[in-house]
């Protein structure tokens, strides 16, 4: 397979991205008018349990896979090859299938211990997709490590439209039932367009690669794909516990906070004309289910949609940086990674602080805009910061990553997971932040990431680096 030019990858992959990103912005709002709060929290709270699931699969053999192609890319041993790729497709193929299983089994259980019994239903639905995200991202990974995102841009679009298209399918048969039914039917959309995209995945593969040894005696190259794909899971693995258990943290301190007779005036006075769910706060001082539920589902399901979308695109740049990654770090091209990266840096910001400032300044109207309510401008204002910094967090540690130091990224990133649950259970329990509490936490904690690996980087590498170059 021949690979293209970081231009082109980056070029398919944006227009893939602003493709894949509309339409997932339009599903989110369709999902919005058709699930409304109580439905979209019911939907966070399944995806939020598929993405624990989703970890095991996605964040251990796919890196791996891209990094053994990436670093065993134009040696003459094509047995290599074929040994690592065979092997990477069984092992990802058995955890696709056990997690699913887990995954349908344990719903009942993920759905209690989140306070949303009605989630079961949206669960069991996503379910089977993570065997289809498995297969996918096998596939994916092969062509990430040969430099060549064509199939994976494609693929990328296809799933899109057709998750739209399901989701008003779905939601439209399911919505004349109640909410966790019209959340079932939104689930439902992911996993056929799931297995939409890894259909045509499996398309291009079959063409690509005409050889296929499915026989994998060479040890040695199944134990180096393991021993770095083992610790990336178990970090992963560790790391989404805390984001589960930061949800269970956010969920259960909406329904600790305390308002006093000022706080839930306030909270009435930018609430009230959008939603009655708070009509009791005068009177009981706290918030009812329904309330919280309204606040987590306007939070996650409207604001943060609005900035997943820039962010989204951002984090594109990451996708064809760390097979070059690899290879630099392979061939001892410190000074080019380097170069490479303050590129991308620099675009990064130069994009992303200018919609941030934007966000900040016209949340109202935005907001107005896309929701036809400004019920959620204050959220979207406190979460702007969040693109900044999540996809330079991400694009630093790619760094690490490739070069196979994933200790580090793993020791920052579960340091500031600790804090955003710390922060979130104080936070949450101001009253006049309460929800905001969520994203002000997220955003101090993403930045602290990023601090941290942006000064072992410059520790490690970009000192270094002008040393021998000085030198």
């Amino acid at each position: 397979m021949e690979g293209l030019s970081y231009s082109k990858n980056t070029l398919f992959l944006v227009l893939a991205a602003v493709f894949s990103q509309l339409l997932g912005a339009m599903m989110r709002i369709l999902l919005s008018y058709r699930l409304k709060e109580e439905g979209m929290a019911l939907y966070q709270v399944a995806i939020c349990v598929y993405s624990v699931f989703l970890t095991p699969v996605l964040c251990g053999m796919p890196i791996a896979l891209t990094q053994f192609i990436s670093k065993y890319k134009g040696e003459k041993n094509t047995y290599d090859f074929e040994c690592g790729i065979s092997f990477s497709f069984s092992v990802m193929c058995f955890l696709g299938i056990i997690c699913g299983f887990f995954m349908f089994i344990m719903r009942r259980f993920f759905a209690l211990a989140l306070k949303e019994p009605n989630a079961e239903y949206a669960i069991s639905a996503l379910a089977p997709s993570v065997f289809l995200v498995a297969l996918g991202a096998f596939f994916k990974s092969c062509y990430e490590g040969f430099e060549n995102m064509l199939p994976c841009a494609l693929s990328q679009g296809i799933e899109s439209a057709l998750k739209l298209l399901f989701a008003c399918i779905f939601t439209s048969a399911f919505g004349i039932f109640s909410a966790k039914y019209t959340a079932l039917g939104a689930a439902l959309s992911i996993t056929f367009g799931e297995a939409a995209a890894t259909f045509v995945l499996f398309l291009f593969f079959t063409l690509s690669f005409k050889k296929n040894a499915y026989s994998y005696k060479n040890g040695k190259v199944c134990r180096g794909i393991l021993s770095y794909a083992l610790p990336v899971t178990v970090y992963a693995i560790v790391l989404n516990s805390l984001h589960l258990l930061e949800t269970s943290v956010i969920r259960n301190s909406l329904l600790a906070v305390k308002f006093g007779g000022i706080s839930a005036q306030r909270l009435l006075l930018r609430y009230s004309s959008f939603t009655a769910v708070f009509d009791s706060v005068a009177v009981t001082g706290k918030l009812s289910a329904r309330g919280a539920d309204w606040l987590y589902g306007a939070y996650f399901g409207y604001a943060l949609t609005i900035v997943r979308f820039p962010a989204g695109l951002l984090r594109t740049f990451c996708v064809p940086f760390f097979p070059i990654a690899s290879k630099h770090f392979a061939q001892g091209n410190i000074r080019k990674l380097l170069t490479l990266l303050a590129k991308l840096t620099g675009i990064m910001l130069t994009v992303s602080v200018p919609i941030c400032v934007l966000f900040m300044t016209f949340a109202p109207q935005i907001s107005s805009l896309i929701f036809g309510s400004r019920a959620y401008a204050h959220m979207l204002a406190s979460a702007s910061p969040l693109l900044i910094f999540a996809p330079l967090t991400e694009l630093f540690s790619a760094v690490w990553y490739a070069c196979g130091k994933t200790l580090p990224p793993f020791v920052f990133s579960f340091v500031s997971s600790l804090l955003s649950v710390l922060l979130s259970a104080i936070l949450i329990r101001v009253p006049s932040l309460n929800i905001s509490g969520v994203a002000v936490s997220s955003v101090i904690s993403c930045l602290f990431e990023f601090l941290l690996l942006f000064a072992f980087t410059r520790r490690n590498l970009i000192i270094k680096a002008s040393a021998s170059y000085r030198s």
